[in-house]
């Protein structure tokens, strides 16, 4: 074998390494992803004048592309020349060194670095042997990545050497970095398997354990990073599900989570500026701390809103719902039954329609209540410190009514 039918294995390794797609690579050289495609399968190579800029792009010699054996090489990528005072040496897995020292041997498969005066650094075990004068760092990628833009090539992988789940009917999520969520009831029945696709980062940060009918999923954010939403990152989990137990998430990052499958009971958190969207369920907890909006389609048993940040919560239906605002985010429940108990202490409003046997009605704050499509048979209304606006449809039987001066209660009808 010629030293250029190499070239398809070396120009994809060395791509990689770089952190580029295809698409990436082909628009700093200016060609088609279609022309990189082709070198990546054996069809044909690039023009000769190419072969600088290609090099140029991967930061590696251009013998390298030859397939000739050069010592091992440290990769910069996008990271700085210098950090903290210090040059730029090597970066392998997930960290990186930085030194004052001139390097013997930088072996990025091992990890490993020896310097001229003997001293030496393991990125493994972030482990640095100092023997002479000079400074040796080694950083998690983690640590500087405030400071540093990666385009991390969008990859594939198993979350486990197998990752399918049997007996699985609850599920217990916890996102932390910013990704799309998607859980979906296709698949085997019975049998949960779970696949991600993204960021070296993104996967990494991915733990998943199951505990008797549960799966729980955990992906952790270092540093305040899951901040940051990525498109690319995606964890799909395929139940294999129409109905489940349980599904509890904890949505703390900028992602989207959207769930197929109904569940018994969904527990539903949104700490950051995340979405959710969801089908049914038979009772429901829902809980906003942050910006992000939950929307869920109809809980029949009982649902509880909580809602204390800036974020909206859209029902299409609920049974028995308790409903508290405390802060500037709205909540809408399109038809509501049973009985009612509804506080609102900060800016947000409530508007529901349907039929309540029951409303129970506290506002202290400045949001209003819209209830124009609403009829009940029994109400209670406090709003002795608020200037809110309250409209109800139909009161058919009592109202009990501590109102402030200020308040502006509207009642379409009285009585059958």
């Amino acid at each position: 074998m010629n030293q250029m039918e190499n070239f398809r294995y070396i120009i994809t390794e060395e791509r990689r390494r770089a952190g580029l797609t295809q698409e990436a690579l082909a628009t700093r050289i200016g060609i088609t992803p279609q022309a990189v495609s082709k070198w990546e399968n054996g069809v044909g190579y690039p023009d000769v004048t190419l072969f600088p800029i290609i090099a140029n792009v991967l930061n590696i010699p251009i013998s390298r592309l030859f397939g000739e054996e050069e010592k091992p090489v440290t990769r910069r990528g996008t990271l700085p020349d210098t950090y903290g005072g210090l040059l730029f040496i090597l970066a392998a897995g997930d960290a990186v060194c930085y030194a004052s020292k001139g390097v013997e041997v930088a072996d990025e498969e091992r990890g490993i670095i020896r310097f001229h005066d003997g001293s030496e650094a393991n990125l493994n075990t972030a482990t640095v042997v100092n023997r002479g004068a000079g400074e040796i760092r080694v950083y998690k990628l983690s640590e500087i990545l405030p400071e540093v833009t990666w385009e991390d090539e969008t990859a594939s992988v198993s979350l486990d050497q197998d990752s399918t789940y049997a007996d699985i009917r609850s599920y217990r999520l916890s996102i932390g970095m910013g990704c799309d969520v998607m859980v979906t009831s296709d698949g085997e029945e019975g049998k949960c398997r779970v696949t991600a696709t993204g960021s070296p980062r993104f996967l990494a940060a991915i733990r998943v354990e199951k505990s008797g009918e549960c799966l729980q999923i955990e992906v952790k954010s270092e540093n305040n990073q899951g901040e940051r939403s990525s498109g690319n990152n995606v964890l799909h989990i395929h139940t294999g599900l129409s109905r489940g137990n349980l599904f509890h998430c904890s949505l703390n990052g900028s992602g989207n989570l959207a769930i197929s499958p109904d569940f018994e009971r969904m527990e539903l958190t949104v700490n950051g500026c995340g979405d959710i969207a969801a089908q049914n369920a038979d009772e429901a907890v829902i809980k906003i701390n942050g910006s992000g909006d939950i929307r869920l389609k109809n809980v029949t048993r009982a649902a509880s809103v909580k809602v204390n940040g800036a974020g909206d919560v859209q029902l299409d239906s609920a049974a028995s719902p308790g409903i508290t605002v405390n802060g500037s985010g709205d909540i809408e429940c399109g038809e509501v039954s049973g009985e009612m108990c509804a506080t609102i202490n900060g800016a947000g409003d409530i508007t529901c329609g349907g039929d309540l046997t029951r409303l129970s009605l506290s506002i202290n704050g400045s949001g209003d209540f819209h209830g124009e499509k609403l009829a009940v048979t029994d109400a209670e209304i406090k709003t002795l410190h608020s200037s809110a606006e309250i409209t109800i449809g139909q009161i058919r039987g009592t109202s009990v009514e501590k109102l402030g001066k200020n308040c502006v209660l509207k009642v379409g009808k009285r009585g059958l």
